[in-house]
């Protein structure tokens, strides 16, 4: 499955979720490994959202979702700033959260959601490559 994520377009996120949840259905993807897609989706978006652009234009943001050697594979692409999500420190969760720094937590979560977690630049684009395995 693959989309393209206008940035400026109103409902994507609603349109894209409802294509995984599509897909997923039609690959009889578990429930839990659902789940942990959509957190991990829904987070990684966010991040794109808020912190890759410096511009107010519209950008496009590629989404992909497919089945690979009995795993969920989500590739996301985006011409944003470089940001490796793979070098982001882990958030220090001993601390009390109204002490914490600002920031952190949604990567924090697609790490604990996904199995695994990769980036690359290429060509002035992100691209993360996520993966669940679908049987425990």
């Amino acid at each position: 499955m693959e989309f393209l994520f206008k940035t400026k377009a109103p409902g994507e996120k609603a349109r894209f979720l409802a294509a995984f949840q599509t897909f997923a259905q039609e690959n009889q993807i578990s429930p839990d490994v659902r789940q942990a897609a959509d957190l991990a989706i829904e987070e990684h978006l966010t991040n794109i959202l808020s912190y890759a652009f410096s511009d107010a234009a519209e950008h496009v943001i590629a989404l992909s979702a497919s089945i690979d050697r009995g795993a969920l594979v989500i590739q996301v692409s985006d011409d944003g700033r470089p940001f490796d999500p793979t070098k982001h420190p882990e958030p220090n969760l001993t601390i009390p959260a109204e002490k914490r720094k600002i920031g952190g937590l949604g990567i924090h979560m697609i790490r604990q959601a996904m199995d695994s977690l990769e980036y690359h630049r290429v060509n002035d684009r992100n691209i993360s490559r996520m993966q669940k395995k679908l049987k425990g």
